[in-house]
């Protein structure tokens, strides 16, 4: 059993430097070689959560947000709907959310 255990360690470790790399695709095949040999040990699921952390961390890094100061002035919708859609609208609005149909 120890040798698995190491062997599955070895592939944590490969894990945490491909995290580190960005390869994320390669990060996940290695998780699944690794679960191929012992599927519940518990650095399969420490590995898969630091994975799902690494996912997240490049996506917020990643958003393409724009700066305060990249804005000049706010835009306007060049066609505003009536008065008459807005109370409807409106209306179907309040009623979704009071459980009305």
């Amino acid at each position: 059993m120890r040798g698995l255990d190491e062997i599955v360690a070895g592939y944590g470790e490969l894990v945490e430097v491909a995290i580190a790399n960005q390869e994320f695709d390669k990060a996940e095949k290695l998780i699944d070689r690794a679960k191929g040999i012992s599927a519940d040990h518990k650095i399969i699921a420490e590995i898969e959560n630091a994975l799902e952390i690494a996912h997240y961390d490049y996506a917020i890094e990643n958003l393409n947000t724009p700066t305060v100061e990249s804005v000049s002035e706010p835009s306007l919708a060049s066609v505003e709907p009536e008065e008459e859609d807005s109370q409807k609208r409106a209306e179907s609005f309040v009623q979704k959310i009071s459980g009305g149909n």
